[in-house]
């Protein structure tokens, strides 16, 4: 794993970037559109590369006091999932928010990723709820 993960560039990419990996892994039953927020122009997304393929994208929000970051979209392609990419990429990201000084990062995670996310030192907040019928909790943590 140390070689493929040697082979990992990771890098801000634009919005339009992200939008087929968060369709083809997020909502592949979804019209392609429904993985597009509002919101893109005013996020940082970041994309993660082997051999120059882009494998894993993340976008983050931060708000205006910059305070706080959201994470949205985070998606792997199922074949390079579980061989450290997405802990990568996140790291790559709490590194670009902790030098804008953010305090706080959260997101709304599929239950099913909780165990991913608890793996990068995020906490459960409030109880379950459900989007397009899909079981979230959100997670935290302080960057501090």
């Amino acid at each position: 794993m140390d070689d493929y993960l040697a082979r990992l560039h990771i890098s801000q990419i634009t919005p339009e970037e992200t939008v087929e990996i968060r369709h083809k892994v997020l909502w592949p039953s979804h019209n392609k559109s429904s993985v597009i927020l509002e919101e893109d122009a005013l996020g940082h997304h970041f994309g993660a590369y082997i051999d120059g393929k882009l494998i894993s994208v993340a976008s983050v929000f931060i708000c205006k006091a910059q305070s706080s970051a959201r994470l949205r979209k985070f998606a792997t392609l199922p074949s390079y999932q579980g061989n450290g990419v997405g802990s990568a990429l996140i790291h790559s990201v709490l590194g670009f928010l902790k030098a804008k000084q953010v305090a706080h990062f959260w997101c709304d995670a599929r239950l099913s990723a909780c165990s991913f996310y608890e793996k990068l030192d995020m906490k459960p907040r409030g109880k379950p709820f459900k989007k397009k019928d899909v079981d979230y909790i959100v997670m935290e943590r302080i960057l501090g």
